[in-house]
């Protein structure tokens, strides 16, 4: 096999010194390209796109595209995924994909090539669910180790109707949140040290505070990523401290509470200037 230069989370200290925890969420709604007086169109969809990406230059981490909003449009809004994740990696920037996938063996491997793999979108991480059991996201794992890149489980997710069935407890005592943060830790502390850890990685939502404590405390050393500030609620000041204690491994998405800006370049570059020095603050 062979091996990746650098992973994911080597990538992601090295970045974020310079560029801050902050990354910038491409959430292009129809309701969003309506406000900025664009087409909901596969054009409109380009031209929001990069308007963001004008605004962000080299200055940020990681981009994370909510991919629904690109598949609504068909084969033309996939291409122009895939147009800024070239983009992306023209200024460095890592784009990790949310898309939340879920199934069980080849059809999940085959969603990781899809999205991480150079002839696919070439992304750099994606988001999956694991509610089938959690070995049935090995395959994607495990090409992500192969390909330097992350896959983020979602443990704990920043929505309110999330909180039951993750905080549901297994027969050993642990909720659901707390057996997947730990087969996340014990997947990555498996794979040898000559390749590195952390393929595995988690979403565990900015909202969740105290209750996701234990949980961030089991994921020992693993990439997390946090949605949750800005519109749904959390602020970089609410941060809970376990999250607080992971610079370089800790990446806080925002996409609301910037796209709200738009579609004026200076004001985007202007709150992306602002939400990127209150997260360096926050982590750091």
């Amino acid at each position: 096999m062979t091996l990746p230069d650098l992973t994911f989370r080597d990538r992601l200290a090295r970045l974020v010194p310079d560029r801050s925890p902050l990354a910038v969420g491409l959430d292009p709604s129809y309701e969003m390209l309506a406000s900025w007086g664009l087409p909901t169109t596969p054009e409109g969809l380009r031209r929001a796109c990069n308007i963001v990406l004008d605004a962000v230059g080299d200055r940020i981490a990681v981009v994370k595209p909510q991919v629904g909003f690109f598949e609504r449009f068909g084969p033309p809004g996939m291409a122009v995924l895939r147009e800024i994740t070239d983009r992306c990696r023209s200024t460095g920037t890592m784009v990790v994909m949310d898309c939340k996938r879920g199934d069980i063996g080849s059809t999940m491997e085959a969603y990781g090539h899809a999205f991480l793999d150079e002839d696919g979108y070439g992304a750099d991480g994606m988001t999956v669910c694991a509610y089938l059991g959690f070995g049935t996201v090995t395959p994607v794992l495990d090409l992500a180790t192969r390909l330097g890149a992350c896959v983020f489980v979602v443990v704990m997710s920043s929505n309110p109707e999330g909180i039951a069935l993750q905080s549901s407890r297994c027969e050993d005592g642990h909720t659901v949140a707390e057996r997947l943060a730990l087969e996340i830790a014990d997947y990555n502390r498996s794979r040898p040290a000559t390749i590195g850890s952390g393929a595995a990685g988690a979403v565990v939502g900015a909202t969740c505070g105290q209750r996701a404590h234990e949980v961030i405390e089991l994921l020992d050393g693993c990439p997390i990523l946090a949605p949750g500030i800005g519109a749904q609620g959390a602020t970089f000041a609410s941060l809970h401290q376990s999250l607080r204690r992971r610079p370089g491994e800790v990446i806080l998405p925002i996409s609301r509470g910037i796209l709200r800006h738009g579609p004026d370049v200076a004001s985007l570059r202007e709150i992306v200037e602002r939400f990127r020095s209150e997260a360096w603050t926050a982590v750091i």
